[in-house]
């Protein structure tokens, strides 16, 4: 992973900043809530804040980075991206429910974890390998759509926004022969905003959810 968070610009950090602090403000809210409560609108706020926050950060960084990203490209969502918390499934499973091909989306979700549940047991549980292993498969993200665009680009989750690519975007493929050559750097908000969501979702009963996109989207209940 690179540190990229230790190495930004001025701007890049007071995105950071309004980062942590919407997870705090979201924190306190969610501390004031009844035990086993549904997030409120002040827990949205706050979060919806962090994802503001958070987005400036990358923003700032695409300005001087050489990124290859664009629309459409599409490759990386043949992954299965891990680390996803309990409070990021439930934003985006949010999303999903307000979508009239919801249904849809969720069971492929379903079929796409239990096919990496069968991978994942063949690897002994090692995720890591497991994951190289689901991307080679080259099935889709259940939220990519006929265009290969995230049917819910806004509400994705972490993992998803810090994966870039300086190379170009075929290589992301992990079916592509000179794959190995990609350089996907992970632009990651730090350690200490990682913590947050990981309490914040703790906090909202949350934290007890599988940490694959996959199995987790299926997993949370309905927003």
């Amino acid at each position: 992973m690179l540190p990229i968070h230790l190495l930004v610009t001025p701007a890049a950090q007071a995105g950071l900043a309004e980062a942590e602090a919407g997870l705090l403000a979201a924190l306190a809210a969610a501390a004031a809530l009844p035990p086993g409560s549904p997030p409120d609108e002040a827990v949205i706020e706050g979060y919806t804040r962090f994802l503001a926050g958070y987005d400036t950060f990358l923003a700032t960084l695409g300005a001087f980075l050489p990124l290859s990203c664009g629309a459409g490209c599409g490759a990386c969502c043949r992954d299965n991206p891990r680390g996803v918390t309990g409070v990021e499934l439930w934003w985006l499973r949010r999303s999903v429910d307000a979508d009239p091909d919801g249904p849809r989306r969720l069971a492929a979700a379903k079929v796409l974890a239990a096919r990496w549940s069968r991978v994942l047991a063949s690897t002994g549980g090692d995720a890591a390998q497991a994951q190289r292993l689901a991307a080679k498969d080259g099935l889709p993200c259940p939220l990519l759509d006929e265009a290969e665009r995230c049917a819910h680009y806004a509400a994705r989750p972490i993992a998803c926004r810090a994966f870039v690519a300086f190379t170009e975007p075929a290589l992301c493929d992990a079916r592509h022969p000179e794959h190995e050559e990609a350089v996907q750097p992970q632009l990651e908000p730090g350690p200490d905003l990682r913590a947050l969501l990981v309490d914040l979702s703790a906090r909202l009963g949350l934290g007890g959810l599988p940490d694959d996109l996959r199995s987790g989207l299926g997993a949370v209940g309905k927003g």
